[in-house]
């Protein structure tokens, strides 16, 4: 078509369940052979919902994409499909001559509450010289005022005319015996002629005092940087401020996490949590725009019995999961408590016994005297002993009225203390 490159792709349906769901992502994978640069490439991709709900779909980049995010265009990236319903996604790639000599892989999620209903991948070749030549210029060794943190900040640039894709390695000496190496675990892009800072923590509260070496490099596309090395000593403990939750033995452990990343922009989080000695562990990831995000982490503590238990959480965040922290907490599992505010029927048995005792103290009180006066002689004056009778009782019910007025103020506040620590209400009544 007078050497317009248009793109319509038709290719076999691609069924991915998701729970009881079938979502059809038509089609699952295209690669573009010759590539023209500074022209826009439109793929139509279709979502097909032959289920009976209905989903909110988001369609992002992965992590791993994200370079070719200003290269891209995205229409909708958020739509509804309904029962049986079909929805069109136009995706537009534009290839700038600057991209790197290598191969290029764009992955599309559509993701609704979540979870991955089905996945896109483009793919297209850059041809050029290969040059892999990743520098680490230098390692500082930061701390935050206690011997218990310190902070490894890389300082690299990529030489090279591809892009290194790796992740940091630091290792931990003692007498010149290796007892720790991390940050393997990390997935971190550098695009070319770039340079890069990368933060690692590490907390150091499981070191004994005395002095340490460390070495460190950084691994990438199965090459190894040069490497740093340096010093530094652990002179004392500090105990750590750990937070302690009680959960009642049976039940799960309800925890919400506010974490927060220093840019606006949109990056990735990656909250890891362990209880170790119970062999419990987790990964929840997703994409964050904000400064904060609020997560509700569910942990099935149900089978736990009495004691205490040590929760790790290691929280990433950033555009490649660059940045680190660490959580600690004290998991108290506990019985039922049996205090007055846990049994709902024995505040009315408290309350009803002591509405008795002043009840019968006041008869007690006033029936001798209606015995004494009840002749006839004395009608008058027992009219009057009646009479005081009745402001007697007028003055009990006054003071019913006050101890029950006490009785609900102590209910609401027994209920707000337990909200407040996140108890249910008990309905006191």
């Amino acid at each position: 078509m007078r050497g317009k490159l248009r793109i319509l792709i038709v290719l076999i349906l691609i069924i991915i369940p998701m729970s009881n769901a079938l979502i059809t992502i038509n089609p699952q994978k295209f690669e573009i052979r010759k590539v023209e640069f500074n022209k826009p490439y439109n793929v139509i991709i279709t979502v097909i919902n032959p289920d009976s709900n209905t989903y909110d779909v988001q369609v992002m980049p992965s992590k791993d994409s994200y370079y070719l995010l200003d290269n891209i265009k995205i229409e909708p990236t958020n739509f509804k499909i309904g029962p049986n319903d079909k929805k069109n996604i136009k995706l537009t790639l534009t290839l700038p001559n600057t991209l790197s000599p290598e191969e290029h892989i764009l992955f599309l999620n559509f993701l609704s509450l979540n979870h991955e209903l089905g996945k896109f991948k483009l793919s297209f070749s850059i041809p050029g010289e290969k040059i892999e030549n990743l520098t680490l210029k230098n390692i500082k060794i930061n701390d935050q005022k206690t011997n218990d943190i310190l902070y490894f900040d890389y300082q690299m640039e990529n030489y090279g005319t591809i892009i290194a894709r790796g992740s940091p390695i630091i290792e931990i000496y003692k007498d010149d015996q290796l007892i720790e190496k991390f940050g393997q675990e990390s997935n971190i892009i550098i695009m070319p002629k770039k340079d890069y800072n990368l933060s690692i923590m590490y907390d150091t509260t499981k070191l004994n005092p005395g002095n340490y070496k460390y070495v460190a490099k950084f691994r990438y596309n199965d090459l190894e940087s040069n490497y740093h090395e340096g010093k530094f000593k652990i002179t004392q403990k500090k105990n750590d401020e750990i937070e302690e939750k009680e959960v009642i033995v049976g039940e799960n452990l309800d925890l919400d996490l506010t974490i927060k990343n220093p840019s606006k922009e949109l990056s990735f989080y990656k909250i890891s949590y362990n209880i170790f000695d119970q062999n419990i562990g987790d990964t929840v990831e997703g994409q964050m725009q904000n400064n904060e995000k609020e997560i509700n982490l569910n942990i099935d503590t149900s089978n736990f019995e009495l004691g205490i238990y040590d929760l790790e959480i290691e929280i990433k965040t950033g555009k490649n999961l660059e940045n680190t922290d660490m959580k600690k907490i004290k998991i108290n599992v506990i019985n039922e408590k049996n205090s007055l505010l846990n049994n709902k029927y024995l505040l009315g048995i408290i309350v009803g016994i002591i509405s008795i005792g002043i009840i019968s103290f006041a008869i007690y009180k006033l029936y001798p005297k209606i015995i004494q006066n009840n002749t006839k002689s004395k009608v008058n004056n027992l009219h009057e002993e009646i009479r005081n009778i009745n402001k007697g009782f007028s003055h009990l019910e006054l003071s019913m009225n006050h101890f029950t007025h006490d009785i609900h103020k102590f209910i609401n506040e027994s209920n707000s203390y337990l909200r407040s620590k996140g108890y249910d209400n008990y309905e006191f009544r």
